[in-house]
Formats: C-alpha cells, structure tokens, sequence
C-alpha cells in the first residue's frame, strides 16, 4: 500500500494551528488570519529557498566595477529582517558592513542587498554574520571584510527573558583582522 501524502500549504497550516487554539475562524478578525500570516512569512523569508538565494546572491556579484581605491567601503546600520529557527519569531536587525576592495567595488546597493539576502530567512545570527563575510571574502573578493551584526530577537523580548535586549556578532576577515588600525577607522566611521 503507497501512501498519499497531502503537501499542506502555510496558509493551510495556520488555519490549522489556529483551530487548535480554540480561534472561531469565522470571526471577522480572524477570517483572513491565515492567508495574512502565510504572506507575511513570504515576505520575511523570502530567500528561504537555498537555490533561489544562491542564484540571486551570484547575480550580485557581478555588479562590480573597477577601482584603484584602497579605502574602506563601509554601510551601517543595514536594516534587515529575519525569523528564528528556534521559536519562529522575528529578529530585527541592524548591520554594518566595512570592506578594502582588492580591485572591483561592489556598487552600493549591493552592499544592502547582500546583508538583506542573508537575513531574509531563518537563521542563527551567528550564522548570518559569518554568511555575510564569507560571501564578501570568497565571492567579491575582498582585501578584508568586518561585520558588525545587532539583533533584537522576537523569541526574547515576546517569551521567555521578555527584556529588549540587543545581541551583537562580528565576523573579522583579512586585512580587518591583521590591521587594528583599520579595524578601529572602520568603528569610528559614522559613529
């Protein structure tokens, strides 16, 4: 005998989760509950596939240009979106990203959209932070790469501790690592 297995939807799932919760679905508020939540799922993960992000990540990379600079090019405070893997609540983050270009400059709002990418799924923000350098370092190829990752975690301001409390990660590559000087030039910048 084969078994029939029936891929559920996240709307479907919700409407589910909701029922068991004891929510009358029929209540005007809770009517569209599900099809709302599966969207915003959508939108916060929406580079959850591993495919699809690598795809759109490589697209990226290809938006570089020639440089003779040898400064830093540094975005702060990079606001991105995420979820954790552990309770499924959101994580708000703010990024910063510093990095010496070897000799191709990434255009500006590539520099967002590869911290955006990365955090538009769930993952650890260790993981993400380490994510966000190895992709400067292998894939743009970089001189050095320092990111700077603060997160406000849903799964402890909403449960659990319930304090706003900020988590900070760094992930120091090349010259950032072997540089103090530049690492505190790259710190002070905007500060």
């Amino acid at each position: 005998m084969v078994a029939i297995v029936k891929e559920y939807t996240v709307e479907d799932t919700v409407r589910q989760m909701l029922f068991a919760m004891g929510v009358d679905l029929e209540d005007e508020n809770f009517k569209d509950t599900p099809k709302r939540v599966a969207k915003a799922f959508g939108e916060i993960l929406k580079w959850q596939d591993d495919n699809d992000r690598k795809n759109f990540l490589l697209s990226i990379k290809d938006k570089s240009f020639p440089t003779s600079y040898g400064g830093i090019v540094a975005q702060k405070r990079i606001k991105a979106v995420s979820m954790c893997p552990h309770h499924m609540q959101p994580i708000h983050y703010e990024i910063d990203i510093g990095y010496v270009a070897e000799d191709r400059a990434l255009g500006l709002s590539k520099i967002t959209r590869i911290a955006e990418a990365l955090a538009a799924r769930m993952v650890l923000q260790e993981t993400l932070t380490d994510d966000i350098a190895d992709f400067f370092e292998k894939e743009i190829n970089t001189k050095g790469v320092i990111v700077i990752v603060r997160g406000k975690h849903g799964c402890m301001t909403n449960r659990g501790v319930k304090q706003e409390i900020v988590t900070t990660t760094s992930s120091v590559r090349g010259l950032f690592e072997d540089d103090a000087p530049l690492r505190q030039e790259f710190l002070t910048l905007n500060s």
